[in-house]
């Protein structure tokens, strides 16, 4: 793991909060071992139909001295906001996530509700990893009662267990492969990639596309199908 992706807190530690009290704030922390920057730029609600949650995102860095911040050009104020922090709760106050990396080192936008027949709604939180891979990572939530489950959505797996993006390297020719992060479709739950071949550089990929389909099932999100078209033009 990355230095800067370091902060996968556990869940247990925050209190749940009725849907009409003021959310914590997320830069104080007396249980952080270290000294950091931390500064809430956003605290908004997200909804779709009877479907809500709340969340913060803000400017996160850890070991600077003093009054040190960041530099001026990781922070934006527009979406994606470029903020490297969130803390996500359920209209009721229930924590979902909280997820922080170094300003700089990644960045996270809103959360969304997205409709999806006939799976339930989902809740879903993007990450893109800085670096010329822009590793996506999503967080994501399907609508149970009043309240969000998680899904297992992550490429690379979660706690020990195979993720979809092995399943991904499985289904493509030898000597083929995906390098950079894939952006998933949640309404269609479908993504288009481009493939590199072992030989490409890293700007110009010559392994034509895939076009691949997810399902969600046992709470995990899975490859259903993948097709290549060798010829396409990514």
């Amino acid at each position: 793991m990355e230095r800067a992706a370091f902060a996968l807190l556990a869940l247990g530690a925050w209190p749940a909060l009725a849907a009409d009290v003021a959310l914590p704030d997320p830069c104080y922390d007396p249980e952080r071992p270290w000294p950091v920057y931390c500064e809430r730029f956003v605290e908004d609600r997200v909804t779709r139909g009877a479907a809500a949650a709340r969340f913060q995102l803000y400017a996160f860095y850890e070991d600077l001295a003093g009054d040190e911040r960041p530099p001026a050009w990781v922070f934006d104020l527009e979406p994606p906001y470029r903020l490297s922090a969130i803390r996500l709760y359920d209209d009721q106050g229930t924590p979902l996530l909280c997820r922080e990396f170094n300003v700089g080192d990644a960045w996270i936008e809103p959360p969304t509700i997205i409709e999806h027949a006939p799976e339930r709604p989902l809740l879903v939180v993007s990450a893109t990893h800085a670096g010329t891979g822009a590793i996506r990572e999503d967080h994501v939530f399907r609508r149970n009662g009043v309240g969000w489950a998680p899904i297992a959505a992550l490429p690379w797996g979660e706690n020990g267990g195979d993720g979809w993006g092995q399943d991904l390297a499985a289904r493509l020719p030898p000597g083929h492969a995906v390098w950079k992060g894939i952006a998933i479709d949640y309404a269609t739950l479908s993504s288009t990639t481009p493939v590199w071949r072992d030989t490409d550089p890293n700007c110009c990929p010559t392994g034509g596309v895939a076009t691949i389909r997810f399902a969600i099932r046992n709470d995990i999100l899975v490859i259903t199908d993948v097709a290549h078209d060798p010829h396409a033009a990514p």
